[in-house]
């Protein structure tokens, strides 16, 4: 949450409307705690992949929940665009946003297929979102259809992803193990671990469940890995 030395530079650059720098900022600014920063983020994402840039038409996706639905479209076509290409984190990011955003039923068959292409060929976030699906017990009944329950799976694919490095893996084990699933029991310790290792959104939520100041409160030092 500090100003780091790099965002002076990435926003030199983006003044001169250089795609990477506005994709890289963009980055930056959607890990920030303030909307205000985040909805910049969004923006700036958007206008790399206007100009191009491919990893911002494969990841615009993962932010559609932000936008209106014009612009949802758009994000979307980029992100369709980018699958095209190949591009498996785009396949994660546009299964995400039919299926967990905007629960696009006449979509969901070709989410799902995306997800199993992008988790067979090693792609952590799809392999926590079908990991998360297989375990949380709260999914649509026309995406079960999909994805059978199955815990030890599902459990397996969120594991090797959250050891990864995978952050949002490692979020979905943290709210299971605080009782987001009927399928597996709580688990304090557990919990603290994971959501510890997902980031400021993790240890946010660590510290309302523990009842500290989300401001003090730090994470312990051998789950704090990110």
């Amino acid at each position: 949450q500090t100003r780091a030395a790099a965002l002076p530079i990435l926003q030199k650059a983006d003044d001169q409307h250089y795609p990477a720098a506005q994709y890289y900022l963009a980055e930056a600014l959607l890990r920030h705690r303030r909307q205000d920063l985040q909805h910049q983020g969004v923006r700036l994402m958007l206008d790399a992949a206007r100009a191009g840039h491919p990893e911002a038409q494969a990841q615009i996706s993962n932010y559609v929940g932000d936008m209106d639905r014009a612009t949802r479209r758009e994000a979307l076509a980029f992100g369709e665009k980018a699958i095209a290409r190949g591009d498996l984190g785009a396949m994660a990011a546009v299964a995400n946003a039919y299926i967990m955003v905007l629960s696009d039923r006449k979509n969901y068959a070709r989410a799902v297929a995306w997800l199993r292409m992008a988790d067979e060929k090693g792609n952590y976030d799809a392999m926590a979102l079908l990991g998360r699906l297989q375990v949380f017990s709260s999914v649509p009944a026309a995406v079960r259809e999909l994805v059978p329950e199955n815990t030890y799976g599902g459990m397996d694919r969120l594991r090797r992803a959250a050891e990864a490095g995978n952050r949002r893996a490692a979020f979905f084990l943290g709210m299971i193990y605080a009782g987001a699933s009927d399928n597996m029991p709580g688990d304090l310790s557990k919990m603290i671990k994971w959501l510890c290792r997902a980031g400021e959104r993790g240890r946010y939520m660590v510290a309302e469940t523990l009842e500290r100041d989300v401001d003090e409160y730090r994470c312990p030092k051998e789950t704090d890995r990110q």
